[in-house]
């Protein structure tokens, strides 16, 4: 049965309106509601975003949070120094800092012999009581050398986030932690000190003939002789956080 050619020409006007993406006049002034009132269905999907987030936090919260928390011996202040270490993928170079808190390495490294000491981990010192750390410092020297001091901003970060109480773990725990870390590392060649998470830090610096870059310091004249110390220092206050000096 043949169609009108009248209808032929108007469903072909139609069809060039739809492909216009244009409105057409039996249309207009027509919306549609679809409403699913069967609530079932959207609980597995409510299901997986659940159980997605609480993978992410319990992934986040044992990566963040230290193995040991509150008071610490020095095999649990080491566990956390390299459990930090690691997570923030400090490069140690081949040394590991060893349960009894002196440094070991993984394996012999030639290139150990031929480091000036401050390339090297420093030597920290632990104040006890009854066994439980109440403090950790380390001093740092450098007499007549050309070879570039480098900050030991690393070190500073990984033992006041070892002794560190950030009053439990939460989804901004990552946050605080990082502006934490920037403090140090901003300051890690100058005095300064810092009370805040449970700790109390002191960094002292005295050089002579040194340029200070931030996180490296240079010989300021060859014709004179250089002198570059640091004492650093954390000490366990048991407070929760307060302020910052």
């Amino acid at each position: 049965m043949a169609l009108p050619v009248i209808s032929i020409i108007t469903h072909d006007i139609s069809y060039d309106r739809l492909k216009n993406r244009e409105i057409l006049s039996w249309d207009e002034n027509i919306s549609y509601r679809m409403k699913d009132r069967k609530l079932y269905r959207f609980l597995p999907l409510a299901a997986g975003y659940i159980i997605v987030f609480a993978l992410f936090a319990s992934s986040l919260y044992s990566t963040i949070t230290p193995p040991h928390t509150g008071e610490l011996t020095v095999k649990e202040f080491t566990n956390n120094f390299m459990h930090y270490a690691d997570f923030y993928d400090v490069d140690l170079g081949n040394h590991k800092l060893l349960e009894s808190g002196i440094w070991g390495t993984n394996s012999y490294d030639i290139l150990n012999d031929h480091l000036p000491a401050h390339f090297l981990p420093p030597l920290f010192r632990f104040k006890l009581k009854d066994g439980i750390v109440q403090g950790v410092s380390f001093v740092v020297e450098v007499e007549d050398t050309d070879i570039r001091i480098v900050s030991h901003q690393d070190y500073m970060m990984l033992t006041s986030l070892s002794l560190a109480d950030f009053g439990g773990f939460s989804i901004k725990s990552p946050e605080r932690i990082d502006r934490f870390m920037m403090d140090i590392y901003q300051k890690s060649t100058k005095d300064f000190t810092y009370s805040n998470f449970g700790i109390a830090l002191e960094n002292k610096v005295e050089t002579e003939n040194l340029l200070n870059y931030t996180d490296y310091l240079f010989r300021d004249d060859k014709n004179k002789e250089i002198r570059y110390r640091e004492e650093f220092s954390v000490l366990n206050t048991s407070e929760l956080p307060s302020e910052e000096n």
